[in-house]
């Protein structure tokens, strides 16, 4: 993955952490909210692409507010 790209995915994941701590809520609390995983959750945060994971990935952004 080329520098650029990584950073990107970087950033992305931290956007994640920070909505988590905004929300006084812990990945393992917001598994239990949208009735994921927490591996679900973690490797949607992580930025991972399967077809499970971009699912979650959306969830979690509508639950802490973020844009898609």
């Amino acid at each position: 993955m080329p520098t650029e790209e990584k950073l990107e995915s970087i950033q992305r994941q931290i956007e994640k952490k920070i909505a988590l701590i905004n929300k006084n809520m812990t990945q393992a609390e917001l598994a239990a909210l949208m009735g994921e995983t927490r591996f679900s959750v973690n490797h949607a945060i992580k930025g991972n692409n399967t077809k499970r994971v971009v699912r979650t990935r959306k969830k979690t952004y509508k639950v802490l507010g973020m844009e898609d």
